[in-house]
């Protein structure tokens, strides 16, 4: 999947989002367009926010049937992406710092118990012990979507998130980082430009790929209890291509590209037909907790990554080996998929 391995590949599926922004959606506004606030799009789609975690609830059963499928409004997209040209970011944007002075990476211990994790329990930030590694990937997705959803920039959730939640309708207990594909430079550069880091309580920045980390603004600084200290964060910068049991989340954004003609989606050895990725559907998930982009055909995304068993967790055997397998159908696929 990707020249380095990272923690979810070789737990056996990545997490991950992938960002797109196109011209030719009917729902694009113009940049200078006022949009919602978050607040307002939360109380129009009938979400709560409980303010001793991350998460969003849907307050009743009714609204939730009512929010599904196509009745769940779709974010606003900016449609002219031109005053974020390559040559005022460019691809590598900041490197992370390999200390903790003038970091904005918080780095941190989290549980990773997948029997005490794996459910949609709101995330106990102030609890005797570190909070679910998963909760906290789950509240960072969360709060991702929300942002992207405000910047008028589109995305859908792919690879290990899709896999997740087509599964369970949650996340992999043992994935800890999120992936994220932008398919221009110019959709990078936008999304570097406008990100409040103060606002999320994530920032960007460049560790070999572009990624966003945690602060220690998240979660009304929820985390700072756990954080490390300086030698163990230096060593898990170090180490952080490397080592894959560091525990703490985060998210990596990849850029593809769109090729011959507009047709397929290309990022490493993976290939999509565009049709099959764009334009995104808005689904809640986590039984209603917030809402995500899917591609329209998330099945054969997950194909296309995982081959034709994806619906079945992989043996301990075949986790070892995920990062050599990936994509390992494409376009073509007619040929081998009933």
């Amino acid at each position: 999947m990707k020249p380095f391995p990272l923690i979810a590949i070789a737990a056996g599926a990545s997490v991950g989002l992938v960002v797109f922004l196109s011209s030719n959606n009917s729902n694009n506004n113009d940049a200078s367009s006022p949009s919602p606030s978050a607040s307002d799009r939360r109380r129009l789609k009938g979400l709560s926010f409980d303010p001793h975690t991350t998460v969003l609830k849907v307050k009743t059963l009714m609204e939730r049937q009512q929010l599904q499928g196509d009745s769940l409004p779709k974010c606003p997209l900016r449609t002219d992406l031109s005053s974020f040209g390559t040559d005022q970011v460019g691809k590598k944007y900041h490197e992370v710092p390999t200390t903790l002075e003038g970091s904005n990476c918080l780095l941190f211990d989290c549980n990773q118990d997948v029997a005490e994790c794996d459910n949609g329990d709101a995330t106990n930030y102030n609890g005797d012990k570190p909070p679910c590694c998963t909760h906290v990937l789950r509240d960072m997705i969360r709060i991702f979507d929300e942002e992207m959803c405000a910047l008028g920039l589109d995305y859908y959730a792919a690879f290990g998130t899709l896999l997740g939640l087509r599964r369970a309708d949650r996340f992999i207990p043992w994935s800890a980082d999120g992936d994220m594909m932008l398919y221009s430079d110019e959709a990078m550069n936008a999304l570097v430009m406008l990100w409040d880091s103060q606002k999320t309580g994530m920032s960007h920045h460049f560790s070999q790929i572009n990624r966003m980390c945690i602060t220690a603004e998240f979660a009304n600084g929820g985390l700072k209890k756990w954080a490390y200290d300086e030698e163990r964060y230096r060593q898990a910068i170090d180490g952080w291509d490397k080592e894959f049991n560091l525990g703490f989340p985060y998210l990596d954004l990849y850029l593809g590209q769109v090729v011959e003609g507009n047709k397929l989606l290309v990022w490493s050895r993976c290939k999509h037909y565009l049709k099959d990725v764009f334009p995104t559907e808005r689904k809640l998930v986590y039984g209603g907790q917030f809402a995500m982009n899917f591609p329209p055909n998330p099945d054969q995304i997950l194909r296309t990554n995982y081959g034709n068993g994806w619906r079945f967790p992989p043996s301990e055997e075949e986790k070892a080996k995920h990062g050599d397998r990936l994509c390992p159908h494409g376009p073509g696929y007619e040929e081998v998929v009933a």
